[in-house]
């Protein structure tokens, strides 16, 4: 540790920076790789819900809301979920995974507490 006092955030400058991170995940099946970010809180809050609500769409869900292109913008809408449903379950699950992991959503009783908490 260095002695050097971290610089300490003003309430403005914290609702105006972003602490979105991005990964990107291999998808040799699509011959691609998928950009994800991570979610709001709000996001975070709602996926939890349809989770706990026994979503079927759930991991489709989680691809829409989280799948980003180049430029950060969301690469799915709603409308895409008939369309993503035609695709291999091995790979929506895969990303499903990553895009859980990436927003510390891994295990079941922290995705029901975030519900609970919503």
């Amino acid at each position: 540790m260095s002695g050097e006092k971290q610089k300490r955030l003003s309430r403005q400058e914290i609702l105006d920076l972003s602490d979105a991170e991005i990964r990107e995940v291999d998808i040799p099946e699509w011959g691609t790789t998928i950009n994800l970010r991570t979610l709001t809180a709000l996001e975070a809050t709602s996926f939890a819900e349809s989770y706990k609500r026994g979503d079927k769409d759930g991991a489709i869900r989680m691809l829409v809301i989280s799948a980003v292109d180049e430029d950060g913008k969301l690469m799915f809408t709603e409308a895409d979920i008939p369309s993503l449903q035609k695709k291999s379950m091995k790979v929506i699950l895969r990303l499903q995974n990553a895009a859980m992991e990436l927003n510390g959503l891994r295990d079941r009783k922290v995705v029901e507490e975030a519900a609970k908490n919503g």
